[in-house]
């Protein structure tokens, strides 16, 4: 996703101000390492204790599309990018105009074509995508794996509806996937 802030004509996904940016992952927390003692650190405490740091969620959204461009092949390809490594917390949809139609379903994709969950009964509002049940699916929202992944949107057939995707992850956490 490129965002370049601070400009006088804002385009989808750019913010008014100036962004600061990081490399990433970005943690936080004022112990960082525990000394083993198990010990909570108090207030303002930086040294000693158990360790209570953690990642930073982050999150990055697509720009609008359309039921139709999401029916054709490969779908809608989003310009969301989730890093190497990184796990996948929560995807919603934001659905602006509902979906019409005999599929009102829309799936999330990568562009390896693995599929990461499915939003049945795309109607007007706010729709959480899950996992779908399977191991494989479930591990990767766990850990997207060791290259990046770029997401897309596909519908089972064409209509009239509008969304944007919203994507939370925490970048390069490397969680291990489960076995």
């Amino acid at each position: 996703m490129d965002i370049n802030g601070g400009q006088l004509t804002q385009t989808n996904g750019n913010p008014v101000w100036p962004t600061a940016t990081s490399t990433g992952p970005l943690v936080a927390g004022n112990v960082m390492h525990g000394d083993g003692v198990s010990a909570l650190a108090g207030l303002g405490e930086q040294i000693g204790g158990t360790g209570n740091a953690g990642y930073a969620v982050m999150g990055q959204f697509s720009a609008p599309f359309s039921q139709a461009t999401a029916s054709g092949a490969g779908g809608a390809v989003t310009q969301i990018v989730i890093p190497a490594q990184s796990m996948i917390v929560q995807m919603l949809v934001f659905v602006t105009t509902a979906w019409t139609g005999a599929s009102t379903t829309i799936t999330i994709t990568d562009t390896a074509s693995n599929t990461y969950g499915t939003a049945a009964g795309a109607s007007l509002g706010i729709i959480g995508v899950s996992p779908t049940a399977s191991k494989a699916v479930v591990q990767l929202w766990e850990n997207v794996g060791n290259t990046d992944v770029q997401l897309a949107v596909t519908a089972g057939n064409t209509g009239s509806g509008q969304c944007v995707l919203w994507v939370r992850y925490l970048q390069g956490c490397n969680s291990a996937q489960s076995t």
